[in-house]
């Protein structure tokens, strides 16, 4: 995956919403209910249609590692994303690794972020070198 990644700007295939619309697109779509309290001991307890009016907490955190929520390229720092080189990789389903070099990993939705690492630059902000160099665009 990561070779085929070479000398492309990866761009999104879904149209992005600016905020105030997306909040326009919520209130218009949601329709109004009468307010009820519910206990919610299961799923099954929750009726279709039904709105939750505050936060639902889990007892425990799944995955239980810090997972990337986007395909893109782990850094160390955030200046490292300007130019590094990536040769290694975390998919979803691999353990949780350590950050040992000082390399950018490239890292899909799901997947582990290696800890020592801070953030995940998304995919459509990078492009790929043929000399295996990352640059932030």
């Amino acid at each position: 995956m990561v070779e085929s990644l070479k000398n492309e700007r990866m761009q999104s295939i879904y149209q992005m919403v600016e905020m105030a619309d997306a909040f326009e697109i919520v209130v218009r779509e949601c329709h109004k209910r009468a307010l009820k309290n519910t206990v919610i001991k299961s799923i099954e307890n929750i009726s279709k249609g039904d709105i939750l009016v505050s936060n639902i907490m889990a007892k425990d955190n799944l995955p239980p590692f810090r997972a990337s929520v986007m395909d893109g390229y782990a850094v160390k720092y955030i200046d490292q994303a300007r130019q590094t080189i990536c040769e290694t990789k975390s998919v979803a389903g691999d353990k949780p690794g350590t950050g040992e070099t000082n390399q950018a990993v490239y890292v899909t939705t799901g997947a582990p972020v290696p800890s020592g690492y801070v953030a995940v630059v998304p995919i459509e902000e990078i492009k790929k070198e043929e000399d295996g160099k990352v640059i932030l665009v």
